[in-house]
């Protein structure tokens, strides 16, 4: 992975917005990486938060 420092170093403080922008590489299914059965092909999992314009409500009574 490859960063650029000079923007992180300039940038504002974190928003909760920038949250959505966050992703995790392999965190679920035992490893960043996997080889198919027959190791012809390789496959990562990348898991972002799915921005949504619902109003999630609770009611109390």
């Amino acid at each position: 992975m490859l960063l650029n420092f000079s923007r992180i170093i300039s940038s504002k403080l974190l928003q909760v917005e920038d949250l959505f922008n966050l992703e995790q590489i392999g965190r679920y299914f035992g490893g960043a990486y996997t080889l198919s059965p027959d190791g012809k092909m390789l496959a990562h999992v990348v898991q972002r938060a799915k921005a949504t314009t619902k109003n999630h409500k609770q009611v109390f009574l």
